[in-house]
């Protein structure tokens, strides 16, 4: 699974359980997320990763403008929150605490 939340936030697992209706979580860790995504930590995009569940914190929205990885951890993709809406092919729900 993927969540995207804003960077300064913590995904709430709970919340995020019911979003997606998984029974159980956790957070991988960096290897496990660059083995699944094939992206590193801190560069990890939702375009183009395939085949797992994607939620987006609701509130990413709330913003005119947002900057989410590109897939190179020094790189962001600045969009705006409704390009970036259009362009969503996942869940989107309150998933911080």
């Amino acid at each position: 699974m993927l969540a995207v939340i804003p960077g300064d936030k913590k995904v709430d697992l709970d919340k995020l359980k019911k979003a997606s209706e998984q029974m159980t979580l956790r957070i991988a860790n960096p290897n496990e997320v660059e083995e699944l995504t094939g992206y590193p930590v801190g560069g990890v995009t939702p375009f183009g990763v395939e085949n797992m569940i994607k939620v987006i914190d609701e509130s990413v929205f709330s913003v005119k403008t947002v900057n989410i990885g590109s897939g190179k951890a020094e790189i962001g993709i600045e969009l705006t929150s409704e390009e970036l809406k259009k362009a969503w092919n996942g869940i989107i729900a309150d998933i911080i605490e």
